[in-house]
């Protein structure tokens, strides 16, 4: 069993590679988000997978190229959907996004989540992001 713990000291994440390595369908919009995180979980040749993500401040626009359920577990987010439709996420908030859905990330407050990935590989997505 893996636990997501509030207030977990991020010292235990891994330094990943700049949004726009890990995420070909990524348009960074405002400053220099820098992600960390850790991967508890992988099945069925990466099409499902869970861990722990962290980014510090700025702003983003993301085409999904998988489904997401995810927890804020710090910080503070705002996230616009492609209908224009901002909500506030913070600490112990949830959300889910489908694949092939844009959304407009802007960090708030340096942010972790706990995240649930699946990739419906008969549903694909255009892997060059928009700006």
């Amino acid at each position: 069993m893996q636990t997501y713990k509030l207030n977990r000291k991020l010292e235990l994440l891994d330094k990943l590679p700049p949004l726009t390595e890990s995420y070909p369908t990524i348009t960074v919009l405002e400053g220099n988000p820098v992600q960390s995180g850790r991967f508890d979980y992988s099945k069925c040749s990466d099409t499902v997978i869970a861990g722990e993500w962290c980014c510090t401040r700025g702003r983003f626009r993301l085409l999904y190229p998988f489904a997401e359920m995810a927890t804020i577990l710090d910080g503070r987010i705002i996230v616009t959907d492609e209908s224009g439709i901002s909500i506030t996420l913070e600490r112990g908030d949830s959300f889910f996004v489908g694949q092939g859905e844009t959304a407009e990330w802007e960090i708030i407050e340096d942010m972790r989540k706990s995240y649930f990935l699946f990739i419906d590989e008969s549903a694909p997505v255009i892997m060059a992001a928009t700006g």
